[in-house]
């Protein structure tokens, strides 16, 4: 495990761009405190690139020991950048896989981290994203508990203080775990309300859309897909006149992309 990097988001800031992975190129520097388990050291990794002709102005990892992986990157639009990882080496001790947030600024200087997550359970973010008016940020992603997997739903303000803590999406009945893992799980700010998220997935082997509001309780839902196939959600782009969705629809031989698109309430057209 050396010297490998996996990229995962990239950004472009006043005319920089930045971009975020995971490498098992461990910065010696880095304040390494001791851990009772012998992990690998995989560490967060950010890039910083000159824009014309991509020469890179530096690299700079974040983490504790053990394994610490980069997954999406958010311009704060102040001179700060987010980065969302995942942890398992949490300050609480657990060493359980928690959401991590770091805010840094355009030289990569940390100036805010903070984790996320409850001891015994596995919180796995995936996507972040603004709400609709910009004060507050949705993380979505995999909680593992038990065994079972069920879409995680995080929501912090812009000072990383945890607006809903980590919590199951309860689109289903109570304690009934999903049919689909909630990998891959895209989140976008709302269209019908600045304080609704709309998440894009995969639910019951369908493509699925659930609004979420600032309490983090599911309103609407839509699945989209038949009986005779399974559809995978991936990302999609948001707008006022509604939802283009873009996945996979798989067959029994074969399987291809399928691009869906609706009006703004959530309905295909």
């Amino acid at each position: 495990l050396e010297d490998n990097e996996f990229g995962a988001a990239v950004q472009e800031v006043n005319g920089a761009i930045f971009v975020l992975g995971t490498t098992t190129q461990v910065d010696p520097s880095k304040d390494k405190s001791a851990t009772p388990i012998d992990y690998p050291d995989v560490d967060i990794t950010l890039f910083k690139l000159e824009p014309n002709q991509g020469e890179l102005v530096w690299q700079k990892n974040y983490g504790y020991t053990g394994i610490d992986e980069g997954k999406d990157l958010l311009d704060l639009g102040n001179g700060q950048l987010l980065i969302l990882g995942v942890t398992d080496y949490p300050e609480d001790g657990s060493l359980d896989q928690e959401v991590l947030l770091i805010t840094v600024n355009e030289e990569g200087n940390e100036s805010n981290t903070r984790t996320y997550g409850t001891r015994g359970v596995e919180e796995i973010p995936s996507r972040m994203s603004f709400s609709g008016d910009g004060q507050q940020i949705g993380i979505t992603g995999l909680i593992i508990e038990s065994g079972l997997e069920y879409p995680l739903f995080l929501r912090v303000d812009l000072q990383l203080n945890p607006e809903l803590a980590p919590m199951k999406i309860s689109f289903i009945e109570p304690d009934e775990p999903t049919l689909e893992p909630a990998r891959g799980f895209d989140i976008e700010p709302g269209i019908l309300d600045e304080n609704t998220f709309i998440i894009s997935g995969t639910g019951f082997f369908d493509i699925m859309l659930l609004q979420i509001d600032d309490q983090g309780i599911v309103g609407d839902r839509k699945f989209i897909g038949t009986d005779e196939t399974d559809e995978v959600g991936g990302g999609f782009v948001l707008s006022e006149t509604g939802a283009t969705v873009i996945g996979t629809i798989g067959f029994i031989d074969n399987s291809m992309m399928i691009l869906t698109q609706t009006n703004p309430f959530l309905q295909v057209l």
